[in-house]
């Protein structure tokens, strides 16, 4: 069995070029949930943190995934529901 390494370079090309207006799309049908603004970009963190961490995940690696300095904010996301 031969693997054609141009034909999977082009899949994967084309799949990481999409990624960002799949995810945007995503996020979109979320926003209904999420009525402020900061909630809706913790969201996000939360979800691009998820798919990026490879190992165990909780709050601080999470964190540190999208760039906080610590696991609070997401732990605040998570602790409470949205606001109304």
């Amino acid at each position: 069995m031969t693997t054609n390494i141009d034909t999977v370079a082009a899949g994967v090309t084309v799949a990481h070029e999409r990624w960002p207006s799949c995810f945007a799309g995503l996020m979109e049908r979320l926003a209904d949930c999420f009525p402020r603004r900061e909630t809706r970009l913790t969201c996000r963190n939360m979800i691009e943190a998820m798919l990026t961490v490879k190992d165990t995940a909780n709050c601080w690696t999470l964190g540190e995934a999208v760039g906080h300095r610590g696991p609070h904010i997401l732990q605040h996301f998570l602790s409470r529901p949205p606001a109304a």
